[in-house]
């Protein structure tokens, strides 16, 4: 009969451990899903948060796009400003202050280009009290030529040294055309940076 017994127990205590290693491996199966599932969820809100950073990215990327084309036409703007600023200022200081032993500037006027370069200027003088008795009219005087160009080389190389010592201004450059009247008649014009008289 002992003999029996422990058979007996013997059987209940396999049968047990038995069971007991069915409920481990069904509890690790349900831990591993129940992990897999974290896991799974985990993913899928990392990866909406991917998609929706992305999103805002693009957003953020077009507004960045914008305020620096906005940025461009502002600093566009504020050269142009600082130009006509410039321009402005410099017209108030030459216009009866610059002059020479021959001429006084009566009037300046400045003309640019979109990129910057300043494309033609009229200057119009009166004449020194010396110069009243040579001028004829309508910018002509009985002088030879090559003294009215020499004295007329002489008012623009001066105004423009006055004015390349101007900030923010368009850049004088020897395709600056100078256009020199008295009275509003023409005596000649600067092209590529040679004076020439007006034909009479």
């Amino acid at each position: 009969m002992r003999l029996v017994e422990k058979d007996w127990t013997t059987s209940v205590i396999q049968h047990k451990r038995k069971y007991n290693g069915w409920i481990i491996v069904v509890l690790i199966l349900i831990v591993v899903i129940a992990l897999a599932g974290v896991l799974w969820i985990a993913n899928q809100k990392l990866y909406t948060a991917i998609r929706h950073s992305e999103q805002s990215n693009k957003v953020l990327t077009k507004k960045l796009e914008w305020y620096q084309q906005e940025l461009t036409t502002v600093q566009k703007n504020v050269r142009m400003i600082q130009e006509d600023t410039a321009i402005q200022d410099m017209t108030h200081q030459i216009e009866d202050y610059m002059a020479t032993d021959d001429f006084v500037v009566n009037k300046i006027y400045f003309y640019k280009d979109t990129s910057h370069q300043l494309e033609y200027l009229y200057i119009d003088i009166y004449n020194q009290p010396k110069m009243e008795s040579y001028y004829s009219a309508q910018g002509v005087y009985t002088l030879p030529d090559q003294q009215v160009q020499a004295k007329c080389k002489q008012m623009i190389n001066d105004i423009q040294k006055f004015y390349t010592e101007g900030e923010h201004l368009p850049v004088w450059s020897k395709k600056t055309v100078v256009y020199m009247t008295i009275n509003n008649y023409e005596i000649g014009n600067t092209i590529d940076g040679k004076f020439e008289l007006s034909a009479k």
